[in-house]
């Protein structure tokens, strides 16, 4: 397990092929995991972006394309540019963007969440669910969103947490140990998902992550947990 923060655990070791190989089943398993909640939580994060400023939004680490698509309905004046570093996951999400027909408003491109190939201030709100706590260097990550950012601009962050009520934080730690592993070895992703159950351990706990956005240049930082604090959502300007 990771002790520093700013720094996710060692990742599979091509972790880019991993989520390339898994694109197929990516969407349908992490439902499956979540118990269909997920799309709950993307609709939260999409409304509580709110953006005050004119322009269009971004949605880092965008997979399959599913809060990018909940980005421009809860937003239908903007466009949405959505970023991953898989081309596989990004094959399936334009492949969801036209089933959405939301194709002439969500541009997906590959990228690094920690070199953005965007412009300073480009954006006026920005999004990443369950992404941050992947990324090598999570200070990075949050200074280039920042900079990608008009001044005054939103940012929301959904990441995974662990739940800290009596009764609920062994329930979910034997859930995310031992129900999940057993489902993702059926489903042959065993290595990713031993993966997610590390990165979820070593994110840093909400007083500290909210403390890493304030020195990344976020102000008005909030965040609210979801779901039995099994998911917090990070709110910033």
């Amino acid at each position: 397990m990771a002790t520093d923060p700013n720094k996710s655990p060692k990742p599979p070791a091509d972790v880019r092929r991993l989520f390339d190989e898994l694109a197929g089943r990516y969407e349908f398993v992490n439902r499956l995991f979540a118990l269909g909640i997920d799309a709950w939580w993307r609709w939260q994060t999409a409304r509580r972006l709110a953006p005050r400023e004119p322009g269009p939004l971004f949605d880092g680490a965008t997979g399959s394309a599913q809060l990018a698509i909940a980005l421009a309905r809860r937003h239908p004046q903007r466009e949405v540019v959505g970023l991953d570093f898989s081309p596989g996951m990004l094959a399936i999400g334009r492949t969801q963007v036209a089933r959405a027909g939301l194709a002439s408003r969500i541009r997906l491109v590959e990228g690094d969440l920690t070199r953005l190939p965007l412009a300073d201030g480009a954006f006026a709100g920005a999004t990443a669910a369950f992404g941050v706590r992947n990324v090598a260097d999570r200070r990075q990550c949050l200074r280039e969103l920042r900079r990608i950012l008009h001044p005054g601009g939103r940012l929301a962050l959904l990441e995974f947490a662990l739940p800290t009520l009596p009764l609920i934080a062994p329930l979910y730690r034997w859930y995310f140990s031992t129900v999940m592993p057993f489902v993702a070895r059926r489903f042959r992703v065993a290595d990713t998902y031993r993966y997610l159950f590390e990165s979820v351990e070593a994110f840093p706990p909400p007083n500290d992550f909210l403390q890493m956005l304030r020195e990344a240049g976020f102000a008005n930082c909030s965040a609210t947990p979801m779901t039995l604090g099994t998911v917090v959502l990070y709110v910033a300007e």
